[in-house]
């Protein structure tokens, strides 16, 4: 079976990211195109691998079901940025406390009486996030909402949607364990 291919253009705003991936966007077709920039997104992807095998032991369902509930409808705002604002997790942070202060968010998704400890319990340890872990968090909740509704079905007490064994579908194909 052929590998299927898919064209993505983008449009270089400013060298930084690539003059910081060491890759120089003046040089010659070959030095600085397409598979150096594929290189480093599957190096990108690996760190964030790494992220989330640490961060996903330190969140349990209730965790992972409230930030997908507070995320709703920002989760690409972080991509959508000229430059990265802040931190990652300094973002998600926010959402957490605005979702839980304003709207009690806390109440939806942990048991009577725990809400406001395990909403704390959330804030600190999205506090101690490395980036590579504020990354993963940010990569899972992107692509629970993009892959939302009839045509991706999610069962949020059921699916490990914000594993990236759920979302590659390596679980399920026996390539890990």
């Amino acid at each position: 079976m052929p590998t299927e291919k898919r064209r993505i253009a983008f449009t270089l705003r400013e060298p930084g990211p690539l003059n910081v991936l060491g890759l120089d966007p003046d040089l010659e077709e070959g030095q600085c195109g397409a598979i150096q920039v594929w290189a480093a997104l599957w190096r990108l992807a690996a760190v964030i691998e790494e992220g989330a095998a640490t961060v996903e032991k330190k969140l349990d369902r209730a965790d992972w079901n409230l930030l997908a509930d507070v995320m709703n409808g920002t989760a690409d705002l972080f991509d959508h940025a000229e430059r990265p604002v802040g931190s990652t997790a300094g973002g998600i942070l926010a959402n957490v406390e605005d979702g839980h202060a304003l709207d009690g968010v806390g109440h939806k998704w942990y048991p009577e009486g725990q809400a406001n400890a395990r909403v704390r319990q959330l804030a600190r340890v999205l506090k101690g996030c490395s980036r590579a872990e504020a990354e993963a968090i940010h990569a899972a909740l992107r692509w629970s909402w993009t892959h939302t509704g009839p045509e991706h079905p999610i069962d949020h007490h059921a699916d490990d949607w914000w594993t990236v064994a759920f979302r590659t579908g390596r679980r399920r194909a026996g390539l890990l364990p």
